[in-house]
């Protein structure tokens, strides 16, 4: 499953040894062949064919010849757009997977930023994501996301928010998802705001922030990059 997806969804806790009669007698028998039988079970193990992965590349197999059939690249858009991202190559993929990134957000998580990126599989865009970054003196502790754009009001509550801190007492707070279909209504409208600011809620306190038109105009771009290369959300 971690090589498939990039992760589990349990983990073994512990293992126990039973005798014939259903005993536990992981501590109560010594052998002196443990060893050798632990390599005979692990190469066992590792000698299965790998299910999941064979269900994984299959779906990829068959989504990418669906795309290849349906797509309607507009190639002079993409190249006009390339050039307002930077695009990180995953060196450890064998399907050419790459990141696109505004060049107008944040390198690190040590600065304030709001932003939209995604990921291509072979040339097929996928994982268009939603950034948020906090990044101050004081403690936050942000769980909702109140914005008002155009004079109109939106919520964002993320699944999860993380938290660090360094740089002399400053902290940084930030979440990092995947767009669903039910957030297309604030996405469009901040690709599309005239005037734009968000109120960060924390657990006591709050901090309202202006949404630059330089953010603005990155996740219309980001969209636009998104829709010219193929991709749907």
């Amino acid at each position: 499953m971690k090589q498939s997806l990039g992760k589990v969804y349990s983990t073994p806790i512990k293992f126990k040894l039973y005798n014939e009669e259903g005993s536990d007698i992981t501590n109560a028998v010594f052998f002196a062949s443990k060893d050798e039988r632990k390599k005979e079970i692990e190469e066992d193990i590792f000698s299965m064919s790998n299910t999941i992965k064979e269900s994984v590349d299959k779906r990829s197999k068959d989504r990418q010849e669906s795309f290849a059939k349906t797509v309607t690249i507009d190639s002079t858009k993409v190249k006009q757009l390339e050039k307002s991202f930077r695009v990180k190559s995953d060196e450890f993929s064998n399907d050419n997977k790459k990141w696109y990134k505004p060049r107008s957000s944040p390198t690190y998580t040590n600065a304030n930023g709001l932003y939209c990126y995604f990921q291509t599989e072979n040339g097929m865009p996928s994982n268009l994501r939603f950034r948020l970054q906090y990044y101050s003196d004081e403690w936050l502790f942000f769980s909702r996301v109140q914005f008002s754009i155009d004079g109109k009001a939106y919520e964002y509550i993320p699944m999860d928010t993380e938290t660090d801190s360094g740089d002399g007492g400053y902290i940084w707070e930030w979440f990092d998802e995947s767009v669903s279909a039910s957030d297309k209504e604030l996405i469009n409208a901040l690709a599309n705001a005239k005037s734009a600011k968000m109120k960060l809620i924390g657990k006591q306190y709050y901090d309202i922030k202006i949404i630059s038109q330089e953010q603005i105009i990155a996740i219309k771009q980001t969209l636009e990059l998104y829709n010219a290369m193929g991709g749907q959300y």
